[in-house]
């Protein structure tokens, strides 16, 4: 049982300058690099017709399910 005791004597203690200077260091390159990275523009590719028709008649049962749950008209979504 002392040997618990021991091991748990530092839980209690708040971290030294130098951990919180180390950390908020770390938290400030994080910062840094997240913001420079949302500006980063991906580039995309338009998804080609085959693939646009095989959407629509994969998702046609759903999407008249979804158009009878909340009563609107989704015909829209399955033209080309």
């Amino acid at each position: 049982m002392s040997g618990l005791r021991r091991a748990g004597a530092g839980a209690g203690r708040l971290p030294t300058a130098a951990l919180r200077k180390s950390a908020n260091a770390a938290l400030l390159l994080f910062a840094a690099v997240a913001a420079r990275v949302s500006l980063v523009e991906a580039r995309r590719t338009a998804a080609g017709p085959a693939l646009l028709s095989a959407l629509r008649q994969e998702f046609r049962d759903d999407l008249g399910r979804l158009a009878k749950v909340i009563g609107r008209d989704l015909s829209s979504w399955l033209t080309p």
